[in-house]
């Protein structure tokens, strides 16, 4: 295992780390001992970096890391987030201690590593995601309870989830200052996090999203417009979380569960990286998960795991050689050309009313 610092933290991070949301059950069915056998086995490949979250499982996952990390906490970061609800900005610092000390219990710990803002940033709270939008002003007013807590050793160092954030707020908490690290949407289909968002593509954008009149998205397969994420984190020195590397499981070799409707266009455009296969030779997520540990502005490389050889594979895929200029060169024009969508298409757009 290789290891890389996470921005200015002084934290080496395995490159590839562990995304929690497999162990949570949020993609498809597990149960808590596979998940414990997981986390074992990725502790035997070297991974130190497992990134949790209330919201995965309804704490499930902070459960299931919780147990089977009893007896080997040292040596190992781990992250989990806040999420914060309308109701909690009645009383933000006790919303967000309340979320951590039960994190904490769960996690049967008595500090994480890193704290990340869960919640969508837009520009006004409440649109486009009615139950946990919120503004760059309500972000900062959570960093500062964040800071309260580091005060008091319950986090070492604090963040949030650029995933679904638009670009004047990325901005702004960018140059605030005040964050050591963010996670953003970065693979072979969606590389707005480093370049434009592909003219063949409408990206989604969560800016545009605040004005539409149902307040409610499906986001779970649109290309999300992450406004250059991965180069503002560097200009800001901070330490970039590389989440969905595999697209939620689309550019795998087969998905292990029920697909929805969105999922349809980003199946069409992954079925177009049959040549990283490499006659065989080689799995697309090998490929795929080779292409983000390629940037080296990328901290760690986070999918998702529920089984124990989801992270043997993806382990494996970070030990395989880069992908060639040939391939990357081909990678490149066929997201310039939208991974022949229509002109004007929006991947996996299916607005939910």
């Amino acid at each position: 295992m290789n290891y890389r610092q996470l921005g200015k933290t002084g934290l080496r991070v395995s490159e590839v780390g562990f995304g929690g949301g497999g162990i949570g059950g949020v993609w498809g069915a597990t149960t808590d001992d596979e998940g414990q056998r997981a986390i074992h086995r990725a502790l035997e490949l070297g991974v130190n970096f497992f990134d949790v979250a209330p919201g995965y499982g309804g704490g499930r996952a902070e459960t299931v890391l919780g147990a089977a990390l009893a007896g080997h906490r040292d040596g190992v970061l781990i992250t989990t987030k806040v999420s914060m609800r309308p109701e909690g900005f009645e009383d933000v610092p006790q919303f967000v201690r309340r979320s951590v000390e039960q994190s904490l219990r769960l996690l049967r710990t008595d500090h994480v590593d890193l704290l990340l803002i869960h919640n969508p940033i837009s520009s006004v709270r409440g649109r486009p995601f009615e139950a946990n939008s919120i503004s760059p002003e309500d972000a900062l007013e959570m960093a500062a309870a964040f800071a309260r807590l580091r005060e008091v050793g319950a986090c070492r160092f604090i963040g949030f989830t650029a995933w679904r954030c638009n670009a004047r707020a990325l901005r702004s908490l960018v140059a605030s200052g005040l964050f050591d690290a963010l996670q953003t949407e970065y693979n072979l289909l969606n590389q707005s996090a480093q370049e434009p968002p592909a003219p063949g593509l409408r990206a989604a954008d969560i800016g545009d999203a605040e004005h539409e009149t149902h307040g409610y998205l499906a986001y779970r397969y649109r290309h999300v417009d992450q406004h250059l994420a991965i180069r503002l984190a560097a200009e800001g020195g901070m330490g970039v979380i590389n989440i969905r590397p595999v697209l939620a499981g689309i550019l795998t070799e087969g998905v292990d569960r029920p697909l929805e409707e969105d999922a349809a266009p980003f199946v069409r455009q992954a079925a177009t990286l049959d040549f990283l296969r490499a006659g065989g030779t080689r799995r697309l997520s090998e490929a795929a998960l080779r292409f983000c540990l390629m940037n080296p502005h990328v901290s760690t490389v986070v999918p998702g795991v529920k089984r124990a050889d989801e992270i043997e594979e993806a382990v494996a895929a970070a030990a395989e050689p880069p992908l060639g200029p040939e391939e990357l060169a081909r990678v490149a024009e066929l997201y310039r050309a939208g991974f022949g969508e229509p002109a004007g298409a929006e991947a996996g757009k299916h607005d939910t009313p």
